[in-house]
């Protein structure tokens, strides 16, 4: 996924803006034997908020770090 990074953040993951789309999105990385990154669609009021606040995500990320997108935020799960 193509996105123009925004803030990295010391805790496992990138806020951006895609490239295309121009949406909000935090790539969250899941650490294990062999590290990914997975992609979440956010909205408009929490690009905002990381905007304006470089930890605002901080909770948000880990929660989906520990989903993954399978059970609670199928719905934000982009492509790579």
């Amino acid at each position: 996924m193509k996105f123009k990074e925004l803030y990295l953040s010391p805790k496992y993951y990138v806020v951006g803006v895609g490239e295309e789309t121009g949406a909000g999105v935090i790539a969250v990385t899941i650490t294990s034997v062999a590290w990914r990154e997975i992609y979440f669609r956010l909205t408009d009021e929490e690009l905002a908020s990381a905007r304006a606040d470089v930890h605002a995500l901080d909770d948000l990320a880990e929660r989906l770090a520990v989903d993954k997108g399978q059970r609670f935020d199928v719905d934000r799960l982009l492509a790579p």
